[in-house]
């Protein structure tokens, strides 16, 4: 019922909490496409509308990570990332991975 009131009356206010963490310092975090910054974040929690959301991460030399969250009205749901290392390199300045 809350909810429902709160889509009518406020729907701005129809919000969730993503709270990033990750195990790396130095990794670019990005959610729905906008950089958040380099962790560790200055303010590791966001206050987003409910519904689907993009989390990606990158440092140079390590695995890029990638993700899609569903976030729920009042819901406080936690990322963490864990970027493994990258070792495949085929030469030169492009890991394998960026060659296709």
């Amino acid at each position: 019922m809350r909810r429902a009131a709160v889509r009518l009356v406020a729907p701005e206010r129809l919000l969730g909490t993503l709270v990033i963490e990750a195990r790396q310092s130095g990794v670019h975090v990005l959610v729905d496409g906008l950089s958040l910054g380099v962790m560790p974040l200055e303010q590791p929690e966001l206050a987003l509308p409910v519904g689907r959301h993009a989390v990606e991460a990158s440092r140079p030399g390590w695995v890029p990570y990638s993700t899609i969250v569903d976030l729920a009205y009042e819901q406080t749901l936690t990322v963490e990332l864990d970027l493994p290392a990258s070792t495949v390199w085929v030469g030169g300045e492009t890991p394998f991975r960026h060659r296709w």
